[in-house]
């Protein structure tokens, strides 16, 4: 009798949901922002507030903007660790290493604690290098 080995199919179908949801999640999210936003705005001329109570307003929600643009290193972050997650599993494959053993864990959490190091170390000298610019345009 063919029995057929459903954890794959599933596992596949709730990965691709999950993107789905996710990406779902982000546009509503935004969209429910910039509807704010508008609305902040609208009731701002309604009401008549004087500039500078409007400018105190605005502010708040300008910064929310400029904290999520602020950090340039989370793409970075995001992709070592990635990377840090394939290089462990490939060495749990080179190694022979099975899923079902605690090692194969191990393995990948050591490359995602690698690739997160490696984030660490190149933010430093990123940081350092802007560091030595600022002050050589300041002189």
């Amino acid at each position: 009798m063919n029995t057929i080995n459903l954890l794959p199919i599933i596992v596949s179908v709730l990965g691709i949901l999950a993107g789905i949801i996710s990406i779902i999640g982000w546009i509503i999210t935004d969209v429910n922002e910039k509807k704010n936003e508008r609305m902040v705005r609208e009731s701002i001329i309604q009401n008549k507030t004087d500039p500078e109570t409007a400018k105190i307003i605005l502010a708040g929600s300008e910064k929310k903007t400029k904290m999520k643009k602020e950090d340039p290193y989370t793409t970075l972050q995001a992709g070592l660790s990635i990377m840090g997650l394939a290089v462990g599993y490939l060495l749990t494959l080179l190694l022979g290493i099975k899923q079902s053993d605690f090692g194969f864990w191990i393995m990948l959490i050591a490359g995602l604690g690698l690739g997160m190091l490696l984030t660490f170390f190149i933010k430093v000298k990123m940081e350092e290098k802007n560091k030595e610019n600022s002050i050589e345009k300041n002189e």
